[in-house]
């Protein structure tokens, strides 16, 4: 469907408001009314026969001048005299703002012409349309050379050797790997134009779909329907997104793959995919092998002397003479680009231009950046002045690296599959795992890995219920209550710790469908003990293949012990004495080689018991002679060592 508009210059000019203008406007409205119900492919809307203008718009399918013949035609049989001034195609979306307008026209129109312009079959809100200039092969070719798509420029060959009279279908269908907008949209608009020129197109309209909600799938073949001769544009973006339409996105997908074959005679198809997204590439090789022929063009690295050239051409175009600057920039970054690489330098270096050198008031007037999360925040320092824990700080560290590199790679198009982002965190009691995993929390969130800096914690008895049947319930509970945050199972293998194939199996089989469901907004940490983790892992194959990093919380040694106790001796104000200090370093050289000692608990309790020890010492003595040095020293006999079982057991998993 095509949508013309004309504009008439009337000989005589009139007031449609007066009584002879009114009965003008009066046969105008039966003459117009009458051509709508006559005509099977042609449909007409007066907007506007006022003063020395008439306006309206013809709808329906053909090349230009059948629709301009059409249209003098249509004209004619008003009976009005009058000049045609101005013909020109118009998309959808203004056909519906003029026939919807809150101006009403001075004429009475068809009542269904909403049904017969095909206007009231699809919503344009998910949509962006536009009208395309024709270009000429030469024009093409000049564009495809100087952005060194090689592909391209053989198709542009290919087209002016099939030029035709009319159009009649469309021999191949296209896909532009580009990760910059901007220059996808160029490209697309010059290859149209030029199929256009060719008329390997009958209308000049082209559609692009944007992201949608389910209630408007239903659409999608009408609207490929209303774009007969046209062009449609969808874009393939395999980011994951944690955004609840990204099952629409899937099946939206399927729809447009569906109507691409289906209307493939009638709809030019162009699929666009970031640049190097084998998986998008692999997707429409997958869906349109043997339904569709299909041609892939991108853009091809430009040699260090084509980059000056190229940049060097933009700024001739944009009057800028002294290049030194530009070209400064362009030598201190890469020595091959993209065309597309290469247009963004010289945007942001022109928005500086027009800053300095045409509109000098503006030039402390900075561009808004995108502020970076720092990963040297306060829940980073916190875990960094930590005691011990150096592979643990390395492994957190290195997790957030990693997914600001997956942002990086987001940002410049370069897309690869979402790993698994869950954890284990496996460790003796007392090793620190639940307050890294708090600080953690706090340090994505700082980083823009995760929404909330919460760690919610649950168990056993948080997750599994006592019938059949309610388990799942929790888990999913468990997981809404953690989205955007980090979901942290203590004693992770306590979940099965009953009869197979009872509760705990359920738990998991649960855990396992909800990670995969909430991959891109909740992270997964498992903790519990290291000879225990290995037999959960296990229990259901699908669990370890998503989970990324495991975390090992080596025992404290005694110095690290040692630094601990003195840590929890300055938090309370207090101090050892020189025979307390020999005495606590006698207690954890002892502890460090008992079986499941404790770690950091075990200190804490050293401590608490110490206080207590103190307290019962000094209420022996007058209060009035009682020193503040008593009252905050801690000596040797304060310390008792605990019984402790003498081997300790040293096996971990290894995985």
């Amino acid at each position: 469907m095509r949508y013309f508009e004309f504009t008439v210059k009337l000989k005589t000019a009139f007031d449609a408001y007066s009584k002879e203008g009114k009965m003008v406007c009066e046969a105008v409205s039966d003459k117009c009314i009458n051509y709508c119900d006559e005509q099977n492919e042609f449909n007409v809307y007066i907007s506007s026969l006022n003063k020395g203008t008439c306006k309206f718009v013809l709808s329906g399918n053909g090349y230009d001048d059948e629709l301009l013949a059409e249209g003098e035609r249509f004209w004619k049989s008003l009976e009005i005299d009058g000049e045609m001034s101005e013909f020109k195609e118009i998309s959808a979306d203004k056909v519906k703002k003029i026939v919807y307008s809150r101006y009403r026209s001075e004429v009475d129109n068809h009542d269904d012409i909403e049904e017969f312009m095909q206007l009231d079959t699809f919503s344009l809100s998910w949509c962006e349309e536009r009208i395309v200039a024709p270009i000429t092969p030469a024009e093409l070719r000049e564009m495809a050379g100087r952005r060194y798509i090689s592909e391209l420029c053989r198709e542009t060959d290919r087209i002016e050797q099939s030029h035709t009279d009319k159009f009649i279908g469309h021999p191949v269908h296209y896909v532009i790997q580009d990760s910059n907008d901007v220059s996808f949209n160029n490209v697309a608009n010059a290859l149209i134009g030029c199929l256009f020129n060719a008329k390997r197109l009958e209308s000049q309209r082209v559609m692009t779909i944007n992201r949608m909600n389910r209630y408007h799938m239903e659409d999608i073949e009408s609207m490929y329907e209303n774009m007969f001769g046209g062009t449609i544009i969808y874009s393939i973006d395999q980011e994951k997104t944690s955004s609840n339409y990204a099952h629409s996105k899937e099946e939206l997908t399927e729809i447009i793959f569906k109507n691409a074959v289906k209307y493939k005679d009638k709809v030019l198809t162009l699929f666009q995919i970031r640049r190097h997204d084998t998986i998008a590439a692999n997707k429409i090789a997958s869906a349109l092998n043997d339904k569709l022929s299909l041609i892939t063009f991108e853009e091809s690295l430009m040699p260090r002397e084509k980059s000056r050239e190229y940049i060097c051409k933009l700024a001739d175009e944009k009057g800028i003479s002294d290049k030194s600057e530009l070209l400064d920039r362009l030598d201190s970054g890469s020595d091959k680009y993209y065309a597309s690489d290469i247009d963004q330098i010289f945007s942001d270096y022109y928005s500086e231009y027009l800053r300095s050198a045409i509109y000098p008031a503006y030039f402390n007037i900075s561009k808004t950046e995108k502020k970076e999360p720092c990963i040297e925040g306060r829940a980073a320092d916190e875990l960094n002045k930590m005691i011990g824990l150096e592979s643990v700080k390395r492994v957190i560290h290195k997790t957030v690296a990693f997914f600001k590199l997956l942002d990086m790679y987001k940002e410049r198009g370069l897309y690869i599959n979402m790993p698994a982002r869950s954890m284990i965190f496996t460790g003796n009691p007392g090793t620190a795992k639940t307050t890294v995993a708090r600080l953690a929390a706090k340090i994505f969130k700082d980083n823009g890995i995760i929404e909330s800096g919460d760690l919610v914690e649950v168990g056993r008895a948080d997750l599994v219920a006592m019938y059949v049947g309610q388990t799942a319930p929790k888990v999913r509970e468990a997981f809404r209550e953690a989205k955007g945050s980090i979901l942290f199972i203590d004693e992770a293998y306590s979940l099965v710790e009953d009869k197979d194939g009872l509760y705990g199996d359920e738990a998991i089989n649960t855990i396992v469908q909800e990670m995969e469901n909430h991959r891109e907004d909740t992270i997964v940490v498992f903790a519990g003990y290291p000879d225990k983790m290995e037999e959960f892992m296990k229990k259901n194959p699908g669990l370890r293949s998503r989970i990324a990093f495991h975390v090992d919380f080596p025992d404290y040694n005694e110095d690290e012990l040692y630094q601990i106790l003195c840590l929890m001796t300055e938090e309370k104000s207090m101090r050892l004495s020189e025979d307390a200090e020999e005495k606590v370093k006698s207690i954890l050289a002892k502890a460090v080689k008992s079986e499941d000692f404790g770690n950091g608990r075990f200190v804490r309790n050293l401590m608490e018991q110490a206080v207590m020890s103190l307290a019962e010492r000094l209420s022996l003595k007058p209060a009035n002679l009682i020193s503040d040095y008593e009252l905050t020293t801690l000596i040797a006999d304060d310390f008792i060592m605990p019984e402790l079982r003498d081997v300790k057991n040293t096996n971990r998993i290894g995985f």
